[in-house]
C-alpha cells in the first residue's frame, strides 16, 4: 500500500529511485494509475488480514505468484516502465510465497 501511495503521490520516484529517464510525454500519469491500484489492492489486503480472513490470503496467492510476473514481465521486455514493472514481477510473487508459509 505505501509503494502505491508513494507512486500515486510521487510518479517522479521511478526517476529518482531506478535512475530512469525523464518522462516524454504522459507518462506521469500512468506512474499514478499503476500506484493507484497498487494503494487499493494493498488497502482491501490490509483490511483482508485486520478482519481476519484467512480467504482472502489463499485466493490472492495464485494471482500473485502466477498472474502478476506473467502480464509484468513480457510488457517489461517490451520497454514499458521495465525497471518499475520487473521489480513489482519479483516483489509481489514473493510477497505472495511469504503470504502462503504465513498461511500455512
Amino acid at each position: 500500500m505505501a509503494a502505491g501511495l508513494q507512486l500515486l503521490l510521487w510518479p517522479g520516484a521511478v526517476q529518482t529511485l531506478f535512475l530512469d529517464p525523464e518522462f516524454v510525454g504522459h507518462e506521469g500519469a500512468l506512474i499514478r494509475i499503476i500506484g493507484m491500484t497498487v494503494a487499493v489492492i494493498g488497502w482491501f489486503y490490509f483490511f483482508g488480514g485486520r478482519a481476519g480472513g484467512r480467504q482472502i490470503v489463499a485466493a490472492s496467492i495464485l494471482d500473485r505468484v502466477i498472474l502478476v510476473p506473467l502480464v509484468l514481465v513480457p510488457t517489461a521486455l517490451a520497454g514499458v516502465f521495465p525497471h518499475l514493472l520487473l521489480t513489482f514481477a519479483v516483489l509481489d510473487p514473493i510477497l505472495g510465497l511469504i503470504a502462503w508459509y504465513s498461511l500455512s
